[in-house]
């Protein structure tokens, strides 16, 4: 049992890891600064730092801000898919383009806190 804990642990370290990094990609793409998106996330500097070095998660709902604010996806961000960009027509379907659409509602209840 505790052999497969730590297999466990090890998965999602390698998970932060890999979200950090796509996140940190997108911000260069994007030209955010790490101020920039924890003001977004109602952090600071340092926590997104941290979390884009995958010494900390980011939450589901940070993730969906993170996904919006970079003009990508949750899906993308946590490696499911090599898709960047879900506003791009020419690769994906209206029905990725509508749900990005419905993101960006979600995203601004979060941020104004409802």
């Amino acid at each position: 049992m505790n052999r497969q804990a730590n297999q466990t642990e090890i998965l999602e370290r390698d998970l932060d890891i890999e979200i950090g990094r796509r996140v940190h990609q997108r911000m260069w793409e994007q030209h955010i600064k790490q101020t920039d998106l924890a003001a977004s996330l109602g952090l600071d500097q340092t926590a997104v730092s941290k979390k884009n070095r995958g010494s900390q998660s980011y939450s589901v709902k940070q993730l969906k801000v993170i996904a919006f604010k970079l003009d990508t996806s949750v899906a993308y961000l946590v490696g499911e898919t090599n898709v960047i960009s879900p506003t791009d027509p020419d690769a994906v379907g209206s029905s990725v383009a509508s749900s990005h659409a419905a993101l960006a509602q979600s995203v601004e209840r979060f941020t104004r806190n409802e």
